[in-house]
């Protein structure tokens, strides 16, 4: 019973030079794994700072670095794999719920700007002529501008 890795370092074996291809490997994966954690930690970090303009600072970004590999290192050596992949499909539920309230918050947005830019002929989009109840502001609503008044329609 091998894993799939096994049958990947099988095959990577039967090639010419391959103790060449397994570095290489190695090396792609580690510098894939290190960017995808640099690049999550930058974006919490950037989610928790308080002013939205400011860089992160490195230390907050570390700080989210460490706690994402903490997270997964300790349920490997708590359960094993299996306690892993279970606990990567139980927080994948909301995240699955999330993003289906996002899609729809997507589809209202792009409903609401092909409707109130009938002709969309020109390919970009003037911010400026939008009228000041759209659904980007405060007093924003999601209901369509008269054609006279301008104001939100009662339908």
């Amino acid at each position: 019973d091998q894993s799939a890795n096994a049958a990947f370092y099988a095959v990577l074996s039967q090639l010419p030079l391959s103790w060449l291809v397994t570095l290489a490997v190695v090396i792609l994966l580690s510098i894939f794994t290190a960017t995808t954690f640099d690049s999550i930690a930058y974006i919490l970090s950037s989610a928790a700072e308080k002013k939205l303009d400011k860089e992160p600072s490195r230390w907050h970004r570390l700080f989210w670095a460490f706690t994402l590999s903490l997270l997964p290192m300790s349920l490997l050596f708590l359960g094993g794999l299996q306690t892993l992949q279970t606990a990567s499909i139980v927080s994948g539920v909301p995240l699955l719920l999330i993003s289906m309230l996002l899609m729809v918050s997507m589809v209202r947005a792009a409903h609401y700007d092909l409707r109130f830019q009938p002709d969309y002929d020109e390919p970009e989009i003037n911010i400026e002529e939008f009228p000041e109840n759209d659904p980007w502001t405060e007093k924003g609503t999601w209901e369509l501008p008269d054609e006279q008044s301008g104001e939100p329609s009662k339908s």
